[in-house]
């Protein structure tokens, strides 16, 4: 984590509740003051322990939780779809969040406040979940406040999901740089899909150009947002071993800017 944010740019994170992510973030910021990070979380992970309760015991108070946080989902995708189309302006898209579903995670306070007071066993599934709530309170409402963040961390774990297949091969990328390649070269791949390009003739035109590459500004031209998909064409056997040979761990070393996305 904190490889990833000597390179971070940004100001804004959003992760699960992971405490190792709060440990990092609240590290950089006590060592980098001039360039601060904010935290926040997901929501769908907070309310995850009350869904699973509901389905499994049918406890009233997780149905509660579920419908609480139901609301506060609805309003969010109303407000986002209007925001999408272009009816409202980003502005009004803020300041209708902050009318219109910041009393929704009020109401979800006041419901986890006045349940946490009362007598529930430290150890139930239910002081616990109330726990992982207030705990995270500020980072759980803090996307409120961007545009830009959604309430979860859906979209990303979508676009991971499939390489969860790759679990058992991963074992076998036989050094910590060989998993990180592995790293760079998914992300390159989803970051062509967001943009709306193959991956594969993405990739190719990367590879292609990459060996020719000598300033930052070449670099950019590789971007997803910036790069010109070309037709293939065949170059020799010689240059086409070039690029299989052409070092992946260079590329994420000489490629100075922002690249990740998820």
């Amino acid at each position: 984590m904190l490889s990833f944010l000597e390179n971070f740019e940004g100001n804004v994170i959003q992760s699960d509740g992971y405490s190792g992510y709060d440990s990092a973030v609240s590290w950089w910021n006590e060592n980098h003051p001039e360039h601060k990070i904010q935290l926040c979380n997901c929501n769908v992970h907070s309310r995850r322990p009350w869904a699973e309760s509901a389905k499994a015991t049918k406890s009233k108070t997780a149905k509660e939780a579920v419908d609480l946080y139901e609301k506060i989902f609805n309003k969010e995708t109303e407000l986002r779809e209007l925001f999408d189309e272009g009816k409202i302006t980003e502005g009004q898209f803020l300041e209708r969040r902050q009318q219109e579903v910041k009393p929704l995670f009020d109401n979800l306070h006041e419901w986890l406040l006045e349940k946490k007071n009362r007598e529930i066993l430290e150890t139930s599934k239910t002081k616990q979940a109330i726990n992982y709530c207030l705990n995270r309170w500020e980072n759980l409402t803090r996307y409120l406040n961007y545009s830009y963040l959604t309430p979860s961390t859906n979209e990303a774990e979508r676009t991971i999901r499939p390489f969860t297949l790759l679990r058992k091969n991963s074992m076998f990328y036989g050094s910590g740089k060989g998993a990180e390649s592995s790293c760079w070269i998914l992300t390159m791949i989803e970051t062509a899909k967001i943009h709306n390009l193959s991956p594969e003739d993405y990739l190719r035109c990367v590879f292609e150009s990459a060996p020719y590459c000598e300033t930052t500004a070449d670099w950019k031209k590789l971007l997803p947002w910036n790069i010109e998909i070309t037709p293939f064409q065949p170059r020799g056997q010689g240059n086409y071993m070039l690029l299989l040979a052409f070092n992946l761990h260079q590329l994420q070393k000489d490629w100075k800017i922002e690249f990740f996305v998820i």
